[in-house]
């Protein structure tokens, strides 16, 4: 016999005790003189059916898995909750015939809810885990909640029950009426039209086997309905507890319904398990005991199974042994890694001929670097030398010429030239250098040079000051070594005649201009090597203008 089989014999054997329990907790209750004893049977009975309406209500949350159905069926228990509730308060608390009647109305609320709730089940069945039913189907309810407001306003039209004595209105004094026939009709009607519907859903051979069951306990409550109806003596007497068979009726309604696969539930998982092909997965208790298998599941050690609690752990037949704890126990399944395997294997194949390969063209990118730096220091150097040629040059003129002189005056003339020129080199490398890295630089690299130039030219007597004020701090590169080779190129044409020499960079308008004065009428060819520039005689000397934009200033 299968597990599951035996489960359900010893919770159905232990509900058949339990209710036996109850009847046999009646019995006493009526045949004990002892009040205390009385109560304590009556008392335990009560508790006896609360707690199976709450063990099946928490069965149902964890067996069944499509959302709507579980919530349809947790109203019901709760519905059979309330209905006892209010048996209680109306048997032990209520002292007033007028409540009384009315907690006796209430019965009728679970009792019409319930058979439409198992319509809304019905209709819920052979959908998705999240299938929600449409709107308007909810208008099967107004009929419902009609008849319930019906029943619960009986004391204005009395066509549920006719009091048959004004002065005792309670539930041994009247007749039936039309309005408990319909009712009577509807209940019977939903519940019988809810079963066809899931009849018309049923897919599973094994719950075909036994469709006649899902009769019974409609049948029962009709049976019951009638004797009660006509006040059997002997239902009334043993079965006169309305609340607790009608209750104890949709419990069996609806676990006959799940146990025939009319409503689908996760309490399968031997079968489940079994049938699963393509998978090698078992479930174990807290014990490592097996308790659910796949069919293609091999045999693993104990010993195995706890090895892989901390992490995978891989197997001789190429096979990972994975260990999931679980509620109540482990998850144990294993997996084919050959392919995996094989992939490493050719990765890490690949990963050393790449790490070859990247050995080999890090090494050529370091040797293609570092022959990219010289030739960019050659470029900058050929850049440099060919910028400063000239100077240079003069520089290698001036040595012979010292080197021939005897006069120390002339040497010390000879010598602050060459410092003149030197002074030249150097700032027009750092030009060279800063021009390279970024298309603009600050004014004050224009100041620097000049300031450097005026400190040689004292060397050779001349005197004279310079002013770079422009708008803004930064200006164009190309636009400021411009400005500095025109004083360079002016002031070796006139360094052997001039005194003085005053130099003023800045804006004007929107143009950037040099202006440098001497004191030496010469006329310098100085539009042909900077174009836009022009020389003006004075009295006392030359002004050189040298616009930056190709203008020429006033």
């Amino acid at each position: 016999m299968r597990k599951e089989n035996i489960r359900f014999l010893k919770v159905f054997g232990a509900g058949a005790l339990l209710v036996c329990v109850t009847l046999l907790c009646k019995v006493l209750s009526l045949r004990v003189a002892d009040p205390f004893l009385n109560k304590g049977f009556v008392y335990l009975r009560d508790c006896i059916f609360i707690g199976l309406f709450c063990f099946w209500g928490f069965s149902v949350k964890k067996r069944i898995m499509q959302i709507q159905v579980r919530r349809f069926l947790l109203a019901v228990a709760a519905l059979m909750l309330f209905w006892f509730m209010v048996r209680e308060f109306k048997f032990r608390f209520v002292m007033s015939a007028e409540a009384d009647r009315y907690l006796w109305y209430l019965y009728y609320v679970p009792l019409l809810l319930v058979p439409i709730l198992a319509l809304s089940i019905s209709l819920s069945l052979g959908k998705g885990e999240s299938y929600r039913l449409p709107r308007w189907i909810y208008l099967i309810y107004v009929p419902t909640l009609a008849l319930i407001f019906l029943v619960l306003t009986n004391d204005l039209h009395q066509f549920a029950f006719r009091f048959t004595d004004p002065a005792h209105r309670d539930e041994w004094h009247y007749v039936y009426g039309w309005l408990y026939y319909l009712v009577s009709a509807w209940i019977y009607g939903c519940s019988l039209l809810s079963l066809l519907l899931m009849l018309t859903k049923l897919r599973s051979p094994r719950g075909k086997r036994i469709l006649w069951m899902p009769f019974v306990p409609i049948a029962v409550a009709l049976i019951y309905g009638v004797l009660y109806a006509i006040q059997n003596e002997f239902v009334h007497h043993l079965f006169g507890d309305i609340s607790a068979v009608f209750c104890l009726v949709f419990i069996a309604f609806f676990e006959i319904c799940i146990r025939c696969s009319l409503i689908h539930s996760n309490s399968r998982y031997a079968d489940l398990f079994y049938a699963s092909e393509g998978i090698s997965a078992q479930i174990t208790d807290n014990d490592y005991t097996l308790c659910y298998r796949a069919s293609d599941a091999g045999h693993i050690d104990e010993a195995q199974m706890r090895l892989a609690e901390s992490g995978p752990i891989v197997l001789e037949d190429k096979q990972r042994l994975c260990n999931n704890p679980i509620a109540g126990g482990h998850a144990i399944w294993t997996e084919d890694i050959s392919a995996l395997l094989a992939a490493r294997e050719m990765l890490e194949s690949r990963g050393e001929e790449l790490a070859e390969r990247n050995a080999l063209l890090q090494l050529e990118y370091e040797k293609e670097r570092e022959h990219k730096r010289i030739e960019e220091q050659n470029r900058l150097y050929d850049l440099l030398q060919s910028k400063t040629q000239t100077q240079l040059d003069t520089i290698e003129t001036l040595i012979g010429l010292y080197k021939t002189t005897d006069e120390q005056a002339q040497k010390q003339r000879i010598l602050a030239k060459i410092i003149v020129l030197g002074s030249f080199i150097k700032r027009r490398k750092n030009f060279v250098l800063t021009a390279d890295e970024a298309p603009v630089m600050p004014e004050s690299v224009l100041s620097g040079a000049l300031g450097e130039s005026y400190r040689s030219l004292r060397l050779i007597g001349i005197q004279g000051a310079f002013l770079v004020q422009f708008d803004e701090a930064y200006q164009d590169a190309q636009t400021l070594i411009a400005f500095y080779d025109f004083f360079e190129y002016i002031l070796e044409s006139v360094m052997d005649q001039a005194q003085f020499i005053n130099v003023v960079a800045g804006d004007v308008g929107v143009q950037k201009r040099i202006r440098i004065s001497v004191d030496v009428l010469k006329d310098l060819a100085v539009q042909e090597r900077f174009p836009g520039a022009r020389c003006v005689q004075e009295d006392d000397g030359s002004i050189y203008l040298f616009t930056a934009e190709g203008g020429v200033g006033s």
